[in-house]
């Protein structure tokens, strides 16, 4: 959007010239702003990329469940568990949060869709949607990969319970719907 950038002193068309020259690309061909749909496009495969970053993230939490184990955090200096359970081995609150993230990210990108009208006159319906909904996803794609990062980094791998999940089932197929069923009848929930 050249008009923002403009105002913050940001020449818009001539980083779009050295960035085409440099990729061997030819702009996109337009007066004043990039053609909705491209905006469309690039808000979507964020919010796809946010999807997939959640989906890891849910994957860690699993396996750092205490039930589980098989991945695990060490605290911040102070932590004791989860604040509602202070038995629990950390707080996936940080993974709870990159999930959320996901979810406004698919939010921006069904608000922009919904801007990409082929009309023969241009209108102006997604110009201030533009202006909210396109630095609040790159913003927040951004934070959400550098706390799923953090989470990955800190992450160590506990082999002895990788090892019993991997063969826990002795080729049955299980679900945790019957861990659930085992620990309603009095077993343990480490040995369920």
């Amino acid at each position: 959007d050249y008009h923002a950038m403009t105002a913050n002193r940001i020449d818009g068309p001539m980083i779009e010239r050295e960035c085409c020259a440099m990729w061997e690309l030819r702009p996109v061909v337009s007066l004043q702003d990039p053609a909705r749909e491209h905006i469309a496009y690039v808000v979507s495969d964020i919010a796809n990329l946010g999807r997939t970053v959640a989906n890891i993230m849910r994957w860690v939490k699993y396996l750092k469940n205490t039930a589980r184990g098989e991945l695990r955090e060490p605290p911040d200096e102070g932590q004791t568990g989860s604040s509602a359970m202070p038995h629990k081995e950390g707080n996936p609150f940080v993974e709870e949060r990159v999930i959320g993230f996901s979810d406004s990210l698919r939010g921006n990108a069904d608000t922009i869709l919904d801007t990409v009208e082929r009309e023969d006159a241009r209108n102006l319906n997604g110009s201030a949607i533009d202006r909210i909904k396109i630095p609040d996803t790159f913003i927040s794609v951004d934070y959400m990969c550098a706390l799923a990062q953090n989470v990955l980094q800190r992450c160590e791998p506990q082999p002895k319970n990788l090892a019993a999940g991997l063969n826990r089932t002795y080729g049955a197929v299980t679900a945790e719907r019957m861990r659930y069923e085992l620990i309603s009848k009095g077993m343990p929930e480490r040995d369920a």
